[in-house]
């Protein structure tokens, strides 16, 4: 179920979020993403299913705190969910981004790849403890288990719209 633009949709099909919001069948041209968390659950699987896809709308009993709603960047024709990235940390700490605050960084719920800037995205791997690069896969890191746990943490809390 495809939730980028129709300008980068394979079948070159508009997809069904945005013929909802172009035709007013939506209430609110919002959406949003809540992930189960099994985080020190002894009984979780390796594998567990769970989350809320919301749209149309928010349901603020899976969220506390203020939405910001964010504008799609001006100039760009819109093909990723594309946000201002204006800062990056790795443990705490903050990592330099080449580009400075010119820099676009892309929500994208159906990847588990972190893409930028070849300099940018080592500079980030360089901070997180024990990851290296992949040998023979330019571009490419592996980490310990124990970063997606630093990453869910960071994550926990926040939700896009």
């Amino acid at each position: 179920m495809g939730l980028a633009f129709n300008t980068i949709s394979s079948t070159d099909s508009t997809p069904f979020w945005e013929a909802l919001a172009k035709n007013g069948d939506l209430e609110a041209q919002e959406m949003g993403f809540y992930l189960t968390r099994f985080r020190g659950d002894p009984s979780a699987q390796q594998t567990e299913y769970g989350g809320v896809f919301t749209l149309g709308g928010t349901n603020s009993s899976l969220y506390t705190g203020d939405i910001e709603y964010l504008d799609v960047p001006n100039g760009q024709n819109p093909t990723y969910w594309l946000l201002p990235l204006t800062g990056l940390t790795a443990q705490g700490k903050a990592v330099n981004v080449a580009t400075g605050t010119n820099a676009l960084c892309a929500i994208d719920t159906g990847t588990t790849l972190i893409g930028g800037p070849s300099k940018d995205v080592a500079t980030f791997w360089n901070a997180i403890p024990g990851a290296r690069a992949i040998q023979d896969q330019a571009g490419f890191y592996s980490f310990r288990k124990s970063l997606l746990i630093l990453l869910e943490e960071a994550t926990e809390s926040k939700l896009f719209t």
